[in-house]
């Protein structure tokens, strides 16, 4: 492996919209008497910034990191980061309060060169991150400045470089504290409506983790600071359900939802002529988001969904016997296209998937933590409106690799593709 390790592009992925279960009272009106004529009251406004949200999110970080061994040095880098994010607001007059988790996907490995002797040289890989924080903010009307504290949850993969004849590393979880501020900008759009645009500063701070390397253990502290805009929906105040039979179901309009299912990968790996192809299964789970445009019956919309998955199998490769695989994450942006029926929406979709992967050589302890999988994907479904805002979904994908990868088990030129099934069911809430 070199230290160009492929930095691709990451696909915006979606958000979810958690179950909606804001309650309001119903002030009774003041007759007066016949004396004295009623005297008029206007009603209080209803917050803007109130109940659930979800988005996406898009960015730059910058990580910060000091390795030690006999002796120890600090580096940084930049990278990227994208990932969805989901929360719920009360609000009291102009104070706005409430909390938000969020996931996000990292292109963010700092090389650390070493020092001779006393520290051999190393990477330390953030691969994903979780934020649970509490917000604190304050309406200016079409604005929300806000203040965020909480937890963050990371897998950091640290590894030797250069790449030694046995590729090793360790990842880890980690678990540090999260502090950030930022600025939410509601407005009307052309086309899509009525959106909220956010901007924020984050700020992550680990403790010290130690990680198994050739060479001996070595002790990493990282902080990690991001700047990410991010497209926001909330629920339209303007929009009000139709009717009891006054038509069909409304499709249009921004959604978001949760995501469960099974994955099924065929790992097919290269070398020299000789080929394997294993197995791999396990559950998945996740998120997702999108927006309709509706030309009569005809739906035509994008949407990106982002899954934990835990795909695992054993097998062997050419030249090594056992080798441990598990598709860990996968994340996807595609076009739909569908036909509403009543309450019913079949659809067709096609984009592209991104998936990664970590594997073991069960014998030697050669180890890779991010394996990269990139894919063309398609398939159809079948989406059910049981409400005015929410639906189900059953649909099938399949995605079918464009490029191939490096796995280095052992320093052998392994190249790896994966074609993957997807079977899934979903729960979204549309906000129209």
């Amino acid at each position: 492996m070199t230290r160009s390790a492929r930095s691709r592009p990451l696909a915006q992925v979606g958000a979810l919209a958690a179950l909606m279960a804001l309650a309001t009272a119903a002030g009774a009106a003041d007759l007066g008497s016949t004396a004295t004529p009623p005297i008029p009251t206007t009603a209080a406004p209803t917050s803007s910034w109130s109940g659930f949200y979800a988005g996406a999110v898009y960015g730059a970080g910058l990580a910060l990191d000091r390795s030690a061994q006999t002796a120890s040095r600090s580096v940084s880098a930049w990278g990227q980061t994208s990932g969805a994010l989901l929360g719920y607001d009360f609000q009291s007059g102009p104070i706005v309060f409430g909390s938000e988790g969020d996931f996000s996907w990292n292109v963010l490995r700092p090389y650390n060169p070493g020092v001779a002797p006393g520290l051999v040289a190393n990477v330390d890989d953030t691969l994903e991150t979780a934020r649970l924080r509490a917000r604190l903010g304050y309406d200016l009307g079409q604005f929300m400045p806000f203040l965020a504290l909480g937890a963050a949850f990371t897998r950091a993969y640290e590894y030797n470089y250069p790449s030694p004849l046995l590729e090793y590393g360790q990842t880890r979880q980690e678990t540090g504290l999260t502090l950030g501020a930022g600025l939410e900008w509601r407005f009307a759009a052309p086309i899509l409506g009525p959106i909220t645009l956010r901007g924020e500063y984050l700020y992550d701070a680990y403790p010290t983790q130690t990680f198994a390397l050739l060479g001996g253990p070595i002790r990493t502290r990282a902080s990690e600071q991001f700047f990410r805009v991010g497209l926001i929906s909330y629920p339209d105040a303007s929009w009000r359900p139709p009717a009891i039979g006054a038509g069909a179901p409304d499709w249009s309009g921004a959604y978001a939802g949760a995501l469960v299912g099974d994955l099924w990968a065929q790992p097919r790996t290269s070398l020299g002529g000789a080929t394997t192809t294993d197995s791999a299964s396990g559950p998945a789970g996740g998120i997702f988001t999108g927006r309709n445009f509706m030309f009569g019956p005809w739906m035509l919309g994008y949407e990106g969904a982002a899954e934990a998955t835990d795909a695992t199998g054993t097998g062997p490769q050419p030249s090594v016997a056992a080798v441990s695989f598990r598709n860990y994450f996968e994340t996807d942006l595609r076009g739909r296209a569908g036909y509403a029926i009543g309450s019913f929406l079949p659809y067709v979709t096609a984009g592209a998937d991104w998936g990664r992967s970590e594997q073991t050589d069960l014998n030697t302890g050669s180890y890779r933590g991010r394996i990269w999988s990139d894919s063309v994907a398609g398939g159809a479904g079948v989406e059910y409106m049981f409400n005015d805002r929410w639906s189900a979904r059953v649909e099938f994908l399949v995605s079918a690799p464009y490029t191939h990868a490096a796995t280095n088990l052992d320093a052998l030129a392994l190249d790896q593709s994966r074609p993957a099934q997807t079977i899934r069911l979903g729960l979204g809430y549309y906000f129209h």
